[in-house]
Parts: C-alpha cells; structure tokens; sequence
C-alpha cells in the first residue's frame, strides 16, 4: 500500500515522531515508510498526542532490522489497522529481555509503543 486513503475525521498516524528527530535520508524513509504510518480516529490521534511523549528514536540498526521484520509479517495480519504498532512493539520487546546496554531503551521503546496502541484502539466518538 503506498497510499494511505482517509475517511472523513480521520488522519494519518507517524508511529515515530518528532519529525525533527529524523533528519537523514535513511531517518527520513524509516519515518515515513507505509509501515510506520497507520490511518487513525482524529479524535484518537489528538488524545493520543496530548498524552503520550515521542517515542526514543531506534538506533539505526535497529531501524533496518524493524522494516525487515515487519517485511515478513503476512498479509492477513497486515489487515490489522494497528498491526505495525503491534509488532514493533514485539520487536523492542525481544530486545527489552536481552542483557545489554540497550535493552533499557528498548524497553522504554516498547512501553511507549504500547502506549500508543491503547489511545489509537480507543473507541471515541467525535459527534
């Protein structure tokens, strides 16, 4: 899907931001990769903004390791709106459990992703 098409009050959702974070090419492409954008609630999305930090950006290995693993994940899963949050979010968990000087990170990672996943699920109504 290289388009994303909206219905009406909803926007798109950049799972990392601030944009001012990702400032290479290869950031830039990461950021904006379709995988990394979900059609969201604008209500959800307002909420979600208002009440949750940037996520810490991923070291950049750890940039290309993610689109690979999302790469594979079959397309009955990708039907999911909030598949790539979810599975992102399974990624750094993998990390999280690892003893290493990044593990903490990536917990903190996940822990905001998840975040994310509760305000986007949210069913709110606008009218």
């Amino acid at each position: 899907m290289s388009h994303i098409e909206l219905l009406p009050k909803w926007n798109v959702h950049h799972i990392w931001w601030e944009r001012r974070d990702y400032t290479s090419r290869f950031d830039k492409a990461f950021r904006n990769a379709t995988e990394n954008k979900i059609a969201v609630p604008t209500i959800n999305h307002n909420l979600m903004h208002s009440q949750v930090s940037a996520p810490p950006k991923p070291d950049k290995q750890d940039m290309f390791n993610l689109l690979d693993y999302l790469e594979e994940t079959p397309e009955a899963i990708q039907m999911d709106r909030l598949w790539a949050l979810e599975k992102s979010a399974e990624y750094f968990g993998r990390l999280a459990l690892e003893d290493t000087d990044y593990s903490f990170k990536a917990r903190r990672i996940q822990d905001n992703l998840e975040a994310q996943m509760g305000y986007l699920a949210l069913k709110l109504s606008s009218e």
